[in-house]
């Protein structure tokens, strides 16, 4: 697991060998005679010099701590990684070599990534597929370039209209209907997006839509996507 906030997912007064080290000896992957030298090849591997080894975590700035949070994830050689907003926290310029880095290890390592993002454009450049969430329920599933590129379900649409455009002369038109999501601990019958959504009609607001498959590697869960 890669956290959102780098300096909170880490004990403050922990040095990073012992941070990174601790699961390695609570497996049994090292001892406390090699356990030094395996930690500083993780912090090596992700850009950081041993010098880091022996000191703690407020010494470093975000995407150190950052980084030093994927080589403790790295640890145990897993397969799969959740990275629950990585970069969020981050400087846009520091968001930019994180993900390179985790780009890196994905091919290197030939890993799988969860990636968790409300950023579009990270979820663009990293991802390969893309599930949509709303209020808890997966709501469209498909390839990263076919989702961008022909949305299908109202919430995708509001999504991708909501991203800032580069351009100020270009304006964006929205048909949906202002205001906070309901609250997910009393969401709407039905469709829970049907209070916002301009397609909406009785049956949505009383009949839950099913996820399915509407073309070949894609899903959605809507009464009105034929």
């Amino acid at each position: 697991m890669v956290f959102q906030d780098p300096a909170s997912s880490l004990d403050g007064r922990q040095h990073i060998i012992d941070a990174i080290g601790e699961p390695l000896r609570v497996h049994g992957l090292a001892t406390r005679s090699d356990v030094r030298a395996k930690v500083g090849k993780l912090l090596d591997e992700v850009g950081l010099p041993q010098s880091a080894l022996d000191r703690y975590p407020h010494e470093f700035s975000g995407g150190q701590r950052q980084r030093i949070g994927i080589a403790r994830a790295l640890a145990l050689g897993p397969d799969l990684i959740f990275a629950d907003e990585p970069v969020s926290a981050l400087d846009v310029s520091v968001q930019a070599q994180i993900l390179k880095l985790l780009e890196t290890l994905r091919r290197e390592r030939n890993l799988a990534f969860v990636f968790i993002s409300h950023d579009l454009g990270v979820v663009r450049y990293f991802c390969q597929r893309v599930v949509v969430m709303y209020l808890g329920r997966v709501v469209e599933s498909g390839p990263v370039p076919e989702i961008f590129v022909d949305p299908l379900h109202p919430y995708t649409k509001l999504l991708k209209v909501s991203s800032p455009e580069p351009d100020p002369a270009r304006a964006v038109a929205m048909s949906f209907q202002e205001g906070e999501p309901p609250s997910p601990v009393s969401p709407p019958t039905g469709c829970h997006f049907h209070p916002r959504c301009p397609l909406a009609d009785q049956h949505c607001r009383s009949v839950r839509p099913e996820l399915r498959e509407v073309a070949p590697g894609r899903a959605v869960a809507c009464h009105k996507v034929a």
